[in-house]
């Protein structure tokens, strides 16, 4: 019991998800404690509570183990906040560990450590078998062995759950997650130049603008991308309704054509980037990726047609590895966070400081008043709406929650509600700025939000997340253009 306290409070105060109550892992420790010296088992228990913290980030944020340990430097990254309760995490794991060594040196009967096997053992087997019961009342079947406890491609690509369980297993999900991963990536790259398409938000946008080789001789509309962090679909259409009320505004209706939809999501916002920069869901293996398995991804076409391609994020370039494979990419330019810095953008606190998604949407628009020879392909992965967010959301002027009882009454909700709606008014401010061409937008979400409230996953869709498409209306595109040629 008292194992498991160091990832129930890193569950409760870093947003991770606790989908079992305790892991079956540290029954295991018990029982080889009971039979070796007691500084192994100590060792052995920080290992497994390290596995299990590891486990729970990975089903949070849709990540594998190797993507955790490459990237952990970010952590520099985090707020002071969770950079306090992490310290104090690891001072009661060591805590426990040490408690662990002391226990495991009372002295234990022969005859006395069978029954204490057996009450480990029988306390772990009621576990699993209450777990079983609720998935055969739930899915109608027995668990599959190899996937017991882990969901396999639905905790990478999703981290839903139907409830709660009493048991955890991190280690086998760690090994299986990480195996899953190396398979999609040797399947990735064998496949990567044939790869089937799949839907995407950017390719319906840079249709219906008209980018094609057909037209690449005719001036272009400057294209924006931006991909929304942790921008579900709720299950409530009027938070929907709600969050895009900003794009439709008499304003904005008088210089683009509005239309909206949903395209699938295959996991992490690095995933989200493989959608819509190529159109695969090749995912982390967009890291791994050469020049020549990039020629037919977004910022390659476009700068072949002429475009000048910009990405920006407002984080620092080393997490997972964007200031590498931008330019391997195609981006000419690529703006992090110590860029912004250097040209006064301000800082915002959330899961991770960062610089402040309105600031860069700001930044955009100063950008696009200029004019350029070339259309600009700007690329724009937001930052401040990442989960787990403070609560109430430090902004200034914040959407109301008022809109239904479910944001007024769940505090995670209305923050994430909040940050997603800053975006929103964001956006349409910097869309009808005196540009220097015709802009089309496409905003779109990368994965759905991962709270760490089970109830509160099962109010987005864990299969699509939106987007909204901002085009030209064609008398202001033609009058804007023809500006741009006399100019």
């Amino acid at each position: 019991m008292v194992t498991n306290i160091p990832f129930w409070i890193a569950s409760y105060w870093l947003g991770i998800i606790c989908d079992g109550w305790f892991c079956i892992s540290y029954v295991a420790v018990g029982l080889v404690g009971l039979f070796l010296p007691s500084l192994l088992p100590a060792l052995l228990l920080l290992f497994v509570i390290a596995a299990d913290l590891v486990s729970g980030v990975c089903e949070t944020y849709f990540l594998t183990p190797g993507n955790c340990v490459a990237n952990i430097v970010s952590m520099r990254e985090f707020s002071s906040m969770r950079l306090i309760v992490m310290v104090g995490v690891s001072l009661i794991v060591l805590l426990v560990c040490y408690l662990a060594k002391i226990v495991s040196r009372a002295p234990v009967g022969k005859m006395k450590r069978p029954q204490a096997a057996v009450c480990l053992a029988a306390f772990s087997a009621i576990c699993l078998s209450v777990d079983c019961l609720l998935i055969v009342r739930d899915s109608g079947h027995l668990p599959d062995p190899l996937h017991f406890g882990f969901t396999g491609r639905d905790v990478v690509r999703l981290g839903h759950y139907r409830e709660r369980h009493l048991s955890r297993v991190p280690i086998a999900r760690l090994i299986r997650s990480e195996l899953e991963d190396i398979k999609m990536r040797r399947a990735g790259h064998a496949s990567s130049r044939t790869a089937s398409c799949v839907p995407s938000a950017a390719t319906e946008g840079a249709r219906d603008a008209g980018i094609g080789a057909s037209t690449s001789n005719r001036p272009m509309p400057n294209f924006v991308l931006i991909l929304v962090e942790s921008w579900g679909l709720s299950k409530e259409s009027a938070i929907n309704t709600a969050l895009l009320e900003p794009y439709f505004s008499p304003d904005l209706l008088k210089r683009y054509e509005i239309s909206s939809g949903t395209v699938p999501f295959y996991g992490p916002t690095i995933a989200g980037e493989a959608r819509e920069l190529c159109g695969h869901n090749l995912g982390f293996g967009i890291l791994d990726s050469s020049v020549q398995e990039f020629q037919r991804c977004l910022p390659k076409e476009l700068t072949n047609r002429g475009y000048h391609s910009i990405a920006l994020h407002g984080m620092d370039g080393h997490l997972f590895d964007r200031q590498n494979w931008y330019g391997t990419i195609g981006f000419q330019e690529k703006w992090f966070r110590s860029q912004f810095r250097r040209q006064g953008l301000p800082d915002c606190i959330g899961a991770f400081i960062g610089t402040c998604d309105a600031s860069i949407a700001s930044w955009i628009g100063q950008r696009l008043e200029v004019n350029n020879a070339s259309p600009q392909f700007i690329y724009w992965v937001t930052l401040n709406s990442h989960l787990p967010l403070p609560t109430p959301f430090p902004l200034p002027d914040a959407a109301s929650c008022r809109v239904t009882q479910s944001l007024s009454r769940q505090p995670a909700l209305c923050s994430w509600y909040q940050s997603i709606a800053n975006v929103h008014r964001s956006i349409p401010q910097l869309s009808i700025r005196p540009l220097s061409r015709p802009t089309v937008f496409v905003v779109v979400g990368d994965h759905a939000p991962p709270f760490s409230d089970v109830e509160l996953r099962r109010q987005v869709s864990s299969d699509v997340v939106p987007y909204i498409l901002l085009m030209p209306r064609s008398e202001v595109s033609n009058t804007g253009l023809a500006k741009h040629k006399e100019g």
